[in-house]
């Protein structure tokens, strides 16, 4: 469908939760059979039951790896805090309340479940390559713990355990992780500078950015390089802070953002025909899922300076309306329209192999349209798509083993329960939506009587609504 050029490939088996925002011990388990997972899941709830909390599970994940970079944006904001006039300086103050802006610290604070006294852990269980191996982060005011396993030479075993014990930081690494005993050496001073304001993850991966790439790669085991190329490259959109992060579409330099406009340098044959493919792409999707879209399309939005090669494209959708076929940029378009287009990314990313978390993929979009575009792509997804979702509409054409249910019982205790798991038998007359609606698999909302508005009401003239 959209088969691009595919690195390594990484999937999530599992999450354990503890302590963790509402959840107190929960594992999303995601594996199809012992050697591999499910590429396609999609978990429902009440409101408030945490799908949302669950997704910020896996923004830890990247805030943990990326704390030294944030923390230098965060810098360069507080600097022009003191030099700009008060109109810039209330919007870096309102940027800096943004989780994205929030040094790691602050962060864990605000995953950490409420009044919880124990340390709280977050695990995620992934195959990189065909190959299982785990991530283990333990924290409460900073971080008290971190482990890695995955491949050391051909075997698998610990790359590195670190825990801070009686404010001493005990330090173990696999002989395979480093190739120099000086560089080694490195990493152990820079950790007792960072470590617990920052992971391991985070130091490596700021060494990765900040130095020659070949250099690195000299110096680190190559499965640990693989892991964290691959957890900085996993796509994220959390409802609570609209982050979206990714490292590549497929091989291009084109984020989400760049789709509306993309400048190109014409000499560049090698962008230009990514640009030529990802409008073939959005082409062929809009106009299948919508009956009035003709055509869409790339149109040079200014001409060349003298001298330069490069040239600024904006999207533009043909449509048909009042009988006649007229073009539209797509910034013009509807709010559905557009959250489409940030769906179709997700789905490009899936598709050709990256790893995607999307919380709330329904936003904005048309039950019956949502469910034609996950329903079409599904069996095609070369990654992983993880949506959360309260579109039911999907329920009557999913595969059970990809639908799950966060439960929530009477003493706000959680569960992720997957609706295979059941054992409830599923006919065309009983399908899992009308089961799910009924209540059969709960994590639907329940009110035991109507709500009584009469109650409610508010005799102005009883009140004096002056002081």
């Amino acid at each position: 469908m959209y088969n691009l050029e595919k690195g390594d490939n990484m999937m999530f088996t599992y999450v354990k939760l503890t302590n963790f925002k509402s959840f107190g011990t929960v594992k999303f388990d995601f594996k199809n059979t012992k050697k591999n997972c499910k590429k396609f899941i999609a978990i429902y709830g009440e409101n408030g039951s945490g799908k949302s909390n669950f997704v910020s599970a896996f923004e830890l994940l990247l805030k943990t790896m990326t704390s030294i970079k944030d923390n230098r944006k965060i810098q360069k904001l507080r600097d022009l805090l003191e030099k700009d006039e008060d109109r810039v300086a209330l919007l870096l103050e309102d940027l800096l309340e943004h989780d994205e802006f929030n040094e790691l610290p602050q962060y864990l604070k605000k995953c950490r479940m409420i009044d919880s006294e124990g340390v709280s852990e977050v695990e995620y269980g992934f195959l990189v390559n065909g190959v299982e191996g785990y991530y283990k982060l333990s924290f409460d005011t900073e971080i008290v713990g971190e482990e890695l396993y995955y491949l050391t030479n051909k075997q698998r075993g610990k790359l590195f355990s670190i825990k801070k014990q009686e404010e001493k930081i005990i330090k173990n690494f696999s002989a395979s992780m480093f190739n120099d005993n000086k560089y080694e050496k490195t990493i152990l001073e820079l950790m007792d500078m960072y470590w617990g304001k920052h992971s391991l993850l985070a130091i490596l991966y700021n060494e990765i950015q900040d130095k020659n790439i070949t250099y690195i790669r000299d110096k680190l085991s190559n499965n640990l390089f693989r892991v964290i190329d691959n957890f900085t490259n996993v796509f994220i959109l959390c409802k609570s802070s609209k982050r979206v992060q990714t490292g590549v579409i497929s091989g291009s330099n084109f984020r989400v953002s760049d789709f509306e406009e993309i400048e190109v340098d014409i000499e560049d044959t090698e962008k230009t025909k990514q640009l030529k493919l990802i409008e073939k792409i959005m082409k062929e999707f809009y106009t299948q899922i919508y009956s009035d879209i003709v055509d869409v399309y790339y149109e040079p939005l200014v001409r060349r300076r003298k001298g330069s090669s490069s040239l600024r494209y904006r999207l533009v959708v043909e449509k048909v309306i009042a009988g006649q076929v007229r073009k539209i940029p797509f910034n013009m378009e509807s709010a559905g329209t557009q959250s489409v287009l940030a769906v179709l990314r997700a789905i490009v990313e899936a598709v050709n192999g990256q790893t995607v978390i999307y919380d709330e993929i329904d936003t904005g979009i048309h039950d019956l349209l949502m469910k034609n575009i996950l329903m079409s792509v599904q069996d095609e997804i070369s990654g992983q798509l993880i949506i959360t979702t309260h579109n039911t509409l999907l329920l009557e054409s999913l595969n059970l083993k990809s639908a799950y249910i966060i439960y929530t019982d009477y003493d706000g205790n959680k569960d992720a329960r997957c609706m295979a798991d059941y054992g409830t038998r599923i006919q065309a007359t009983n399908n899992a939506r009308k089961l799910y609606l009924s209540g059969v698999f709960g994590g639907i909302p329940y009110v035991e009587e109507e709500i009584d508005y009469s109650q409610m009401h508010i005799d102005r003239a009883d009140h004096n609504w002056e002081e």
